[in-house]
């Protein structure tokens, strides 16, 4: 987000750009919904991560485009999408013919067709990363991984780690808690 934030910078005129977030949470975008036990399940799941999105993910979208001069709209977590999206019926939220998000995909194409291709509106999500990786190489997740073990030892990951709050579970996790660190100053311990 960072880098592409600093590219929209460099090679556009805009100053407000919008973002995806939330989408994913609000309207049971991961994979892993397709094997959610039940829709009530499924719908706590996506209430639990709505609820946890503040902590991580929307102040790294917040910090990342404001390095940048950038202003982010986040139109999935508009409050009345988000309300009207949580009091419908749980199956209907559900991935449907194994496609996440499918409601949301349906609203597109019926409200606005050949808005987006159907190879785009209806192909499987990615992560971030291996949506702009190739698939000749590593994805950049497992690049990052790569990377921070073979910088970081297994010591000095059980030492560090249990500095901060949350812990690092992973020492790529550590890695980037380094580098925000070392960009914009300690997170406090």
């Amino acid at each position: 987000m960072y880098l592409l934030s600093k590219y929209v910078r460099e090679n556009s005129d805009d100053v407000v750009i919008y973002s995806g977030e939330g989408s994913d949470e609000v309207t049971q975008g991961y994979l892993y919904f397709k094997k959610q036990p039940s829709p009530l399940e499924g719908a706590l799941e996506s209430r639990r991560l709505v609820e946890q999105l503040y902590e991580f993910d929307v102040l790294r979208v917040d910090r990342t485009t404001a390095a940048h001069g950038l202003e982010v709209r986040e139109p999935f977590l508009d409050k009345a999408f988000m309300q009207h999206y949580h009091n419908l019926p749980t199956n209907i939220k559900c991935p449907r013919n194994n496609i996440e998000k499918y409601h949301l995909r349906k609203a597109i194409a019926v409200t606005y067709p050949g808005l987006l291709p159907d190879e785009i509106l209806w192909r499987q999500k990615e992560a971030f990363s291996d949506g702009v990786s190739s698939f000749k190489k590593k994805s950049w997740v497992d690049e990052l991984k790569d990377y921070a073990d073979s910088i970081i030892s297994d010591k000095e990951f059980e030492e560090e780690r249990r500095l901060y709050t949350p812990m690092p579970m992973f020492k790529d996790a550590l890695y980037i808690r380094r580098l925000y660190n070392k960009h914009y100053g300690a997170i406090q311990p």
